[in-house]
């Protein structure tokens, strides 16, 4: 290209906004936790940093559990448990799409149920519905809030 030309079309990378060139960033595949912590009980929620999307969550005793279709990291996937669900709010909901109400109780509420979340409840009991429900109020605040 001749200099009177002008400039080259910039790159995809260097027309996105606050990108700095020659900075670190997060491949990809990255993922974040986001901690929830009441006293010394904790429950974590794995999003993947690509699309926001919750991929697993770890109870209050340590053990992870991962949705149905998704594949755990690495560094969780030995000790992983595959839950009876998929990732979408909106299957997760007993009845598909719904109001959710958002606030310090409903947090606290789903916080104690996933805290000790349970891959063996029967499906279809009120135990499952509230896991879902509490899965699918996690997503809604914490995924979709973010995009």
């Amino acid at each position: 290209m001749a200099a009177a030309d002008g400039p080259p079309e910039a790159g995809p990378l260097e027309r996105a906004p606050f990108m700095c060139r020659n900075t670190p960033t997060t491949p990809a595949n990255g993922y974040f936790i986001i901690r929830l912590v009441e006293d010394a009980l904790s429950v974590r929620l794995l999003i993947r940093e690509c699309d926001g999307y919750l991929v697993a969550i770890q109870r209050g005793d340590g053990f992870w559990f991962h949705f149905d279709g998704e594949t755990p990291p690495d560094f969780i996937a030995e000790s992983s448990v595959q839950m009876r669900m998929e990732a979408s709010y909106v299957s997760l909901a007993p009845n598909g799409r719904q109001l959710f109400q958002v606030g310090p109780a409903q947090l606290r509420n789903a916080f104690c149920i996933l805290l000790k979340h349970n891959n063996e409840v029967a499906m279809g009991t009120n135990r499952y519905d509230d896991q879902r429900m509490a899965l699918a109020f996690m997503c809604v605040v914490f995924c979709e809030g973010r995009r």
